[in-house]
């Protein structure tokens, strides 16, 4: 039996085989003890026994084909009947399958029916019943498929020796299991939690946390992640690959990458890839790149006024220019910021024959230095083409220069050619009429936008052609400084017929981050016309692209918090108090030429006005001034900040504080210590003490009284010297707070 137990033994998992005994019949139902009976045939006792070919063991209860799942254990009760010879123990055999290391089995249990019993030993003959019981556990590893075994009988006597002398068994029945694999466990299988978009800023550092959940069945061991980079991210601290713990079905790793951005880096939004790799119980190892985090840079902001190009006061020549001939355009070109420009040239924008055209050569008119804010006259030719459509047409204007720093700067801006005449030769002697579309009378909903402000966007297109009909319109509004709010920035027009005009209407809302000035909201237009200009061909599509400048005012956050009014005693009508409070600028932008003035029952002690200054963004202020109470009692303090925004425009924030004033008769409002007579200093007054006199009507005073006196003097005094004393010191902190 040795050599049974050493093949069994060769499998994934250890094979026990038990072989215990009990009396005939214990613990069975009735209906089987009758199988003991070798005088009858047990055929006629089941109809529904499982009968294989070539074996000597009948299966008359339990499954024989049995549905099991990766990973599930199953518990068999099967009884047999061995109809050929005699059996001493059973034991699972696999039968040619590639699954045999995926499928395991717990001890077998077998209770036979019949005595007697030969030294304690199972001895089952002809026409006896046994009963098997065990447990079927499978692997997460099995496959979908069929896996077979066999229910093998032997005889305990040795039937011979192999070629090593171990002795050999009888095989006395057997019988065949089939088991269907339904299901089987997915590998480790790794999904990105959280928000997978970060936000850094140049030259500061950058945590990218990256959290990811197995959803597979089987649990992943030796888990590495790694990120990937960026030319403006430096790793800063942390290895680009971390390993982390090991993961099963649910449970989540966690990794965490920090970088220095580089403080020159300009705004960008790039992604990184995530690369999970893994190895099951097994050995077999696995990788996933199907995730990756959104990194979103912000540039590096200089707070100075960036210098652009401005074309003011065009005029053209002729007034009406023909397709196929000259236009002269003559204007005022400005550099409205705060840097000088040099090599300065303009250059001529989407060059068509259906729009404008250079006269020569040339790639570009060179001007040379322009300087801050300053103007020069410019005039320059162009031919107008000859597919050029009628009315009013769009010419783009390049510019090209450096600053002196010998940083390249770029602009455009776009003019417009009225009253074209289109050529009545388009090149094949038909007449060419292309409709033009354009921008015209835009509004908003409110006088003035501030920064983060929603607002109504109203604006026509008008078909200048006065022949021509526009159809199939494609409109498509877009800003980096405007978002849409409510439904999309595309419309469709159907068509716009010659000289007439449509209206579009859009939600948008101005970036909170805006500071004063004009922002583009750019509309393109795309649209097709019904001319025939070449070989018949018709829906000609046409692209043309409008530019709008919004004006945006920064919002103005402007807050006084801490008013005081008055020092340690109350204030007295009639007499200079000092107003104090903190003054904050919480906008994006300086504030000019602050000054207070006071209304109500107040007046300045020291003038009209007390003028602060020019307070940074962001910075806070500590305001001292001396004012003078008119009533008393109950009495309002009125007092205005003036100041400048950005615009240069001043604006006014009133803020108001109810004050007691005392009349003055108690000497100020501060303590009271009483009148004190002394002997002597009061003429004609009866004193009631009379220091030094005995006698009747007068009263001895005691060193005592006047020493308590005294005290409470010095008292007095020590205290309004600590309050002015703390005042002056808070006033200079604040002062070099403020430097």
């Amino acid at each position: 039996m040795k050599s049974v137990f050493k093949r069994a033994a060769a499998t994934l998992f250890a094979l026990v085989l038990t072989v215990s005994a009990m009396t005939a019949g214990s613990g069975v139902e009735k209906a089987y003890a009758s199988f003991t009976d070798t005088n009858k045939d047990y055929a006629q006792y089941d109809r529904d026994k499982v009968v294989q070919a070539d074996s000597t063991l009948v299966l008359i209860k339990g499954p024989d084909r049995l549905s099991v799942e990766a990973g599930g254990s199953y518990d068999i009760t099967q009884i047999f009947i061995l109809k050929d010879g005699t059996m001493n123990y059973m034991e699972p055999v696999f039968i040619g399958s590639s699954q045999d290391d995926l499928v395991s089995f717990s001890d077998m249990e077998l209770e036979p029916f019949e005595q007697p019993f030969i030294s304690s030993t199972l001895n089952l003959r002809y026409n006896m019943a046994v009963k098997v019981t065990y447990k079927i556990s499978v692997s997460k590893l099995a496959k979908v498929g069929r896996v077979q075994y066999g229910i093998a009988a032997y005889d305990s006597r040795v039937s011979g020796y192999d070629d090593n002398r171990n002795p050999t068994y009888a095989s006395t029945g057997n019988f065949i299991i089939t088991l269907d694999v339904l299901s089987s466990c997915s590998e480790p299988m790794f999904v990105l939690d959280g928000n997978p978009r970060v936000t850094g800023k140049a030259g500061e550092y950058l945590n990218i946390p990256v959290e990811m959940t197995n959803k597979g069945d089987l649990k992943a061991y030796d888990v590495y992640v790694s990120l990937g980079g960026n030319s403006c991210l430096m790793s800063s601290g942390t290895a680009m690959r971390q390993k982390v713990d090991s993961s099963a079905n649910g449970d989540s790793i966690k990794a965490n990458f920090r970088f220095l951005v580089d403080a020159e880096a300009k705004s960008d939004t790039f992604n990184l890839p995530i690369t999970v790799t893994c190895r099951d119980y097994t050995g077999a190892t696995y990788q996933d790149t199907s995730y990756y985090m959104i990194v979103n840079i912000q540039g590096k902001v200089e707070f100075t006024r960036a210098s652009s190009f401005v074309v003011k006061n065009v005029k053209q020549s002729p007034e009406k220019p023909r397709g196929g001939e000259n236009v002269t355009l003559t204007f005022d070109l400005e550099n409205n910021g705060d840097s000088d420009f040099r090599n300065v040239k303009v250059l001529l924008g989407n060059v068509s024959s259906s729009g404008f055209e250079p006269i020569d050569s040339n790639p570009y008119t060179l001007i040379g230095d322009l300087g801050a804010r300053e103007t020069r006259k410019m005039e320059l030719t162009y031919k107008c083409g000859s597919s050029i459509g009628g009315g009013t047409n769009a010419l783009t204007l390049n510019f090209a220069a450096e600053d002196k720093h010998g940083a390249g700067i770029d602009g455009n801006t776009t003019v417009y050619v009225l009253n074209v005449i289109p050529s009545k030769n388009g090149g094949d002697g038909t007449t060419v009429s292309k409709p033009k579309l354009m921008v015209t009378n835009f509004t908003t909903d409110k006088e003035e936008i501030l920064a983060a402000d929603k607002f109504e966007f109203k604006f026509n297109i008008k078909n200048t052609n006065d022949e021509s009909v526009a159809r199939n319109i494609k409109v498509k509004v877009t800003s980096q400084s405007f978002s849409v709010t409510a439904g999309s920035n595309t419309f469709f027009i159907s068509d716009i017929l010659p000289g007439e005009e449509a209206e579009i209407a859009i939600n948008l809302k101005a970036s909170s981050s805006l500071q004063t000035g004009a922002y583009a909201i750019n509309v393109e237009m795309e649209y097709e016309y019904d001319a025939e200009v070449k070989n018949g061909e018709t829906n000609n599509a046409v692209t043309a692209n409008d530019e709008i400048l919004l004006q945006v005012n920064e919002l103005l956050r402007a807050q006084c918090e801490n008013v005081q009014v008055g020092d340690w005693d109350t204030p007295v009508v009639g007499m200079p108090c000092p107003l104090t409070f903190e003054f904050y600028n919480m906008g994006r932008s300086p504030l000019s030429n602050v000054y207070v003035t006071v209304e109500g029952d107040f007046e300045l002690a020291t003038g009209n006005s007390h003028y602060i200054g020019n307070i940074g963004p962001g910075s806070p202020e500590f305001v001292e001034c001396s004012v003078r109470p008119l009533i008393s009692g109950d009495a309002e303090l009125r007092f205005i900040i003036h100041m400048e925004d950005s615009n240069g425009d001043e604006v006014t924030r009133e803020n108001s504080t109810m004050v007691y004033i005392g009349d003055g008769s108690n000497g100020g409002g501060g303590m009271d210590i009483g009148i004190i007579d002394f002997p002597g200093m009061n003429p004609g007054v009866d004193p009631g003490i009379d220091p030094g006199v005995s006698g009747e009507g007068g009263k001895k005073l005691s060193p005592a009284v006047i020493g308590g006196i005294a005290a409470g003097v010095v008292v007095v005094a020590a205290v309004i010297v600590i309050l002015v004393v703390k005042r002056k010191k808070k006033k200079n902190n604040e002062d070099e707070f403020d430097d």
